[in-house]
């Protein structure tokens, strides 16, 4: 549960604090600083969240798999890159909420519900093959779900990074999904309204 409660916090720590300039009417200036960019503005903003996130899931692999003896059948290399590129996909996702739903009280509840949603539909608590197929297809809309299979493959079965490549892929689509919704965040941003 602990990297689904992660995904959580990262999510909504990332549209709270890009929601946040709109409500303050502060991300004109943003963006002013980053000389018009909007990749600029977004990477200056969720750098330093993301160092923050990165020493968390470092501790949080650590405390897992050495202090409390988890199985780590795989390699230790392996699972920090997984835990490092889990971060930066969560990361993309919020921000692609935020591009859909420029609105910070929207983009957080959307965020809130997805994440807490997560906890049964990634697999956690029920295994997605015994769901509905209707509904195990939803199983692999978060980043939690692919965290949730390299640690399976690596860290349980010790399998080679061969068997995990397609769920590493996945993290770098999360990590770029963004892109195509730049254009909506920076438009909300030069004029932010705040809707309470």
């Amino acid at each position: 549960f602990l990297p689904a409660v992660l995904q959580l916090m990262i999510m909504l720590v990332t549209v709270f604090s890009l929601g946040q300039e709109i409500k303050y009417h502060t991300s004109p200036h943003l963006l002013r600083m980053a000389d018009g960019s909007i990749i600029r503005a977004l990477v200056g903003k969720i750098l330093p969240q993301t160092v923050v996130w990165w020493v968390m899931v470092i501790f949080m692999t650590a405390w897992l798999y050495r202090f409390n003896h988890y199985p780590m059948n795989g390699s230790w290399f392996w699972m920090i890159v997984n835990e490092l590129l889990f971060v930066l996909a969560a990361q993309g996702f919020a921000v692609t909420v935020f591009g859909l739903l420029p609105n910070l009280r929207l983009s957080l509840s959307v965020c809130a519900l997805l994440g807490i949603i997560t906890f049964s539909i990634a697999a956690f608590s029920f295994p997605e093959q015994s769901m509905y197929k209707g509904l195990a297809i939803f199983s692999y809309l978060m980043p939690v779900r692919y965290n949730f299979l390299i640690y399976g493959n690596i860290a349980l079965n010790g399998l080679p990074l061969y068997y995990s490549r397609i769920w590493f892929c996945v993290y770098f689509i999360y990590i770029f999904l963004p892109l195509p919704f730049l254009g909506r965040i920076k438009k909300a941003m030069l004029k932010p309204v705040y809707c309470p």
